[in-house]
């Protein structure tokens, strides 16, 4: 197809297919910008300029376009809108985790601003709460960042001391330096499970309540590893949150919002205190697998030194 004098209306798809050829063919944008001056130095985008128009900002001239597609041994009009080609303009997972998926273009729908409108209508339409879509947030951001956070596994390391393996009783030293005071029960009281939608198919093995306060399910008695878990969580909470404690509880089980409508209906509203205690659960579970099993363990055993 002939390609029209002005390519802005045309060009949706343009950056994401430049990016994802160089990358595909494993060009860096300098290898792409010296191969372009190669071809011809008049019309051949800088390095910066390829940036811009990779991300969107800027959109080449015809004579432009025709040297980077020859490059690729593509015909120019395959750049436009008119050629989606979906194997080629969706992202490549790689080597740093991610979600493959389509190109998120044109790119001004997917600004800040129309997405901070259009997510709650979109929860509140399909019956997600702001709970779940932030921990789907969450889940995306751990697999982008290979489930490596450095900070929160040098707060526990500094609390645990890396050494292995803690027990029940060091937990507990440690809540209570910190002071947090543990009490058992033997049922959750019924103000709890209703303020935090527990439904008959969970077992809350603990909860908190602030300011420092950890109630714990007598049946953990019979589970020390459970209960150890749930103890390294609150220490988290109190290491990492300071006072800012939430109610919030520790539970097994299944539990599917969906089953009830009308909690559906009041929760599904995009709630910042929904975001951040789901932000904040995440990093106290995330606190407790570090401080409870350390990647290099500290041995506490002194060798003999070699004569």
């Amino acid at each position: 197809m002939p390609l029209s004098k002005s390519l802005i209306r045309q060009s949706h798809f343009l950056g994401t297919k430049v990016r994802n050829l160089r990358k595909r063919n494993h060009l860096t944008m300098e290898d792409l910008s010296a191969r372009c001056i190669r071809i011809n130095p008049e019309y051949a985008p800088s390095v910066s300029y390829l940036s811009m128009i990779e991300r969107g900002k800027r959109v080449p001239s015809i004579d432009m376009l025709e040297v980077i597609a020859e490059v690729f041994q593509k015909d120019p009009a395959w750049f436009l809108d008119n050629e989606p080609e979906q194997e080629e303009i969706t992202p490549v997972k790689g080597n740093r985790g991610g979600i493959s998926g389509m190109a998120l273009e044109p790119s001004f729908l997917f600004s800040n601003d129309i997405l901070q409108i259009a997510i709650p209508e979109m929860l509140s339409q399909t019956g997600i709460t702001g709970r779940q879509f932030a921990h789907l947030l969450i889940r995306a951001h751990q697999e982008s960042l290979q489930n490596h956070f450095p900070d929160l596994e040098r707060a526990a390391e500094e609390v645990g001391l890396k050494r292995l393996n803690l027990s029940v009783e060091d937990l507990i030293d440690i809540a209570s330096d910190l002071g947090l005071r543990v009490q058992w029960v033997n049922r959750t009281p019924q103000d709890v499970v209703d303020e935090l939608g527990i439904n008959a198919k969970q077992l809350v093995t603990s909860f908190f309540e602030p300011p420092g306060t950890i109630y714990l399910n007598e049946i953990l008695k019979a589970y020390p590893t459970r209960l150890k878990y749930d103890l390294a969580v609150y220490i988290g909470h109190r290491i990492l949150h300071s006072e800012e404690g939430l109610k919030s509880v520790l539970s097994v089980g299944h539990h599917n919002s969906w089953e009830d409508s009308a909690a559906t209906q009041s929760n599904s509203a995009l709630n910042s205190q929904d975001i951040l205690q789901a932000w904040r659960d995440f990093e106290s579970s995330f606190f407790a697998g570090a401080l409870l099993c350390p990647k290099v363990a500290f041995s506490s055993v002194t060798r003999p030194k070699r004569l």
